[in-house]
């Protein structure tokens, strides 16, 4: 099974790249505490068949705020100007989650509210979420 799972503070705010062949996808980075003298782990993140850039969660995507990133890893290595190699993790994102964080605010969309893209949550997102059953029907 190839899955990472990171929660980690953005490192500059997100942006929507174009690919080759003309697909959006978003892509930022975050730092991971490693707990040891400030230490940190930075992992590159991209989610693929990312729509559009005024709705979705990029407007929330911003330097300092706190999300959860699940997908698949991918490792490579570069030689930095040091003369030294070092890792380049990647997370091809299935699922981003905002963890809140920061103070900062987004500009809703068109309809007022943020728009479900994919599988991404929003802060009090009332969109695509089920409907409450009620219980008064039930036999037991």
């Amino acid at each position: 099974m190839n899955q990472l799972q990171v929660i980690g503070n953005l490192t500059r705010d997100a942006e929507v790249k174009q690919s080759q062949n003309g697909d959006n996808y978003l892509k930022f980075s975050v730092a991971v505490n490693t707990g040891k003298d400030k230490e940190a782990i930075f992992v590159n993140v991209s989610q693929r068949q990312y729509p559009n850039q005024t709705n979705g969660i990029l407007p929330y995507l911003l330097k300092g705020q706190k999300v959860f990133v699940q997908g698949q890893i991918g490792i490579s290595c570069y030689q930095g100007k040091d003369g030294q190699w070092h890792p380049d993790l990647t997370c091809w994102a299935d699922k981003i989650e905002l963890c809140g964080g920061t103070d900062k605010t987004a500009q809703p969309s068109q309809d007022g509210q943020p728009a479900a893209q994919g599988n991404v949550l929003y802060p009090n997102q009332q969109q695509g979420m089920p409907a409450q059953e009620s219980t008064s029907d039930l036999p037991f």
